[in-house]
């Protein structure tokens, strides 16, 4: 099963990709989601106690997003140990979700990867393409503004994570979104078809070895196609606006696989 990882910072599109994959019939994995199912863990918040205090709970019990998140995106050490105490279990509910799909025959699935840092960590180093959504910051801080986000939250979360740069030169597909939802679904939508026509004469869609350059050269064959395309045509979905998740920068909210029927 090939894993097409998307990543890009808040407020990219990183979504709009998603679900336009999804509206494309591939099954789908929001990271973040799987982080929220983290934070209900025993063992996790036992963790996120000792780290951060009893301050980041409510009367319930239960983790406060908005409150760890204040303290967790104050610096980067803060951001690191959230990372390391809900990584593992994130990484553990992933192969949960992807033996699922396994059983299920899926040739692909698209995974929204919000924290990604490097292709050589756990969560990413299986990946078969990797797309980056990059967009001015201006793009994106007038997405999220309009989204409720104050300038404050937002260049915080911002600083805690890579750059653009750091994400194009490790990434196999670059898809640019200072336009709308509706131009960037249309930009998933041709490469996607270029990219499974060119897997599919590869072999049943099927990666059969991991070599990077590989990688690389067959997803930017679909890319190239793509881009030779797209500007012709506009018979292709156009997404709602997105809304950015408040935990764009860490691991946070909480849900299974994304199937193809829209079911969230």
């Amino acid at each position: 099963m090939k894993q097409i990882f998307i990543i890009g910072g808040m407020g990219s599109g990183k979504s709009t990709v998603r679900k336009t994959l999804e509206q494309q019939g591939v099954p789908a994995i929001d990271l973040d989601a799987l982080g929220h199912e983290a934070l209900a863990c025993d063992s996790v918040k036992l963790q996120l106690k000792r780290a951060f205090g009893t301050s980041i709970f409510d009367a319930c019990g239960c983790v406060n997003r908005a409150a760890l998140a204040a303290i967790a995106f104050a610096n980067s050490h803060n951001t690191c140990t959230l990372n390391a105490i809900c990584m593992p279990q994130i990484e553990q509910l992933y192969a949960c979700e992807l033996h699922e799909l396994q059983e299920q025959h899926q040739p692909y699935v698209a995974v929204e990867y919000s924290t990604f840092t490097t292709r050589n960590e756990p969560l990413a180093k299986n990946a078969d393409v990797l797309i980056a959504v990059l967009a001015s910051l201006e793009a994106r801080m007038q997405r999220l503004q309009q989204a409720g986000w104050s300038e404050r939250d937002i260049r915080a979360r911002i600083a805690q994570q890579i750059s653009d740069d750091q994400r194009k030169q490790q990434a196999d597909v670059v898809f640019y979104n200072d336009g709308t939802p509706g131009k960037l679904a249309e930009q998933t939508v041709q490469w996607w078809r270029s990219y499974t026509r060119c897997t599919c004469a590869n072999g049943n869609g099927v990666a059969t070895n991991g070599n990077v350059s590989s990688r690389k050269s067959e997803a930017n064959a679909a890319t190239s196609e793509a881009q030779a395309t797209v500007h012709c045509s506009n018979a292709f979905p156009s997404d709602t606006h997105q809304t950015p998740r408040s935990t764009c920068s860490h691991p946070f909210p909480g849900g299974k696989h994304q199937t193809p029927s829209g079911k969230r």
